[in-house]
């Protein structure tokens, strides 16, 4: 039996690396500048867009309008060239171990410049997860820390871990007077999760999936002025409603 997971495995690492191989550098388009406005806003949205899944792409025509900046999650990398042309500066970390079958799946738009800081893998990851590269993206947009995150979907241990290596990096790099704003898909109730010195965006039930509502889409933020918060309810393209939030300078 464990041989036949072993092959198993090397079988999917291989595939993943020959149909995800563009996966290895890290996108960057950084062309557009544009002076921000009084108030921003933010999107944050697990499209669920899986290389096994054939789902049609974002219609990012309906966003364009809306937001300023967008985080994505589960926005794999053969894809992430289908909405270049649309006004948004992008970043999309590149794979650090060749071990796993895709990217992170994490992807920020901006129509502002975006300064990329870094791409931390997570130190721990179980089950199906551990074929995508989990991590964490920073960058700074502004003078706004922006973070984009999605932690392990199975096994409540590895997501705690994950979690705490999060936030102990973000306390090791950044002093508490800085803008910073964590956004993606915890995998955790957020109504649960305190966080010393951060405030927490848990809007109503963020999933449709389930019988009971979830709670795991939202961000942590501190010094920052948040004007509004709300659900972007598109068109079940996935199987989450966008989290989306006005902040003002």
């Amino acid at each position: 039996m464990y041989n036949l997971y072993a092959i198993f495995t090397v079988f999917i690492i291989v595939l993943g690396n020959y149909t995800c191989r563009c996966r290895r550098t890290t996108y960057e388009n950084n062309k557009i500048s544009k002076k921000p406005e009084s108030q921003i806003n933010i999107l944050s949205y697990n499209v669920q867009r899986l290389p096994i899944f054939f789902r049609r792409d974002i219609d990012i025509n309906s966003l364009i309008e809306k937001y300023e900046i967008i985080c994505l999650q589960e926005h794999m990398s053969n894809i992430r060239y289908s909405i270049q042309s649309y006004g948004y500066n992008i970043i999309h970390p590149a794979a650090k171990s060749y071990k796993v079958v895709t990217d992170s799946g994490l992807t920020i738009y901006s129509i502002y410049q975006i300064e990329f800081l870094d791409f931390v893998e997570y130190d721990k990851s179980e089950s199906i997860d551990r074929f995508a590269d989990k991590g964490f993206l920073v960058v700074k947009i502004l003078d706004i820390i922006v973070i984009n995150t999605h932690l392990q979907a199975y096994g409540s241990h590895i997501k705690y871990d994950q979690f705490k290596q999060l936030f102990d990096y973000i306390n090791s790099k950044f002093n508490k007077t800085i803008k910073i704003i964590i956004i993606g898909d915890f995998n955790l109730d957020l109504r649960t999760m305190i966080v010393e010195h951060f405030d927490k965006i848990s809007p109503l039930e963020s999933t449709h999936f389930d019988k009971e509502p979830q709670f795991i889409d939202g961000a942590f933020y501190r010094n920052l002025n948040i004007l509004y918060t709300g659900l972007e309810k598109m068109d079940k393209l996935t199987d989450h409603f966008g989290v989306c939030m006005q902040l003002k300078l």
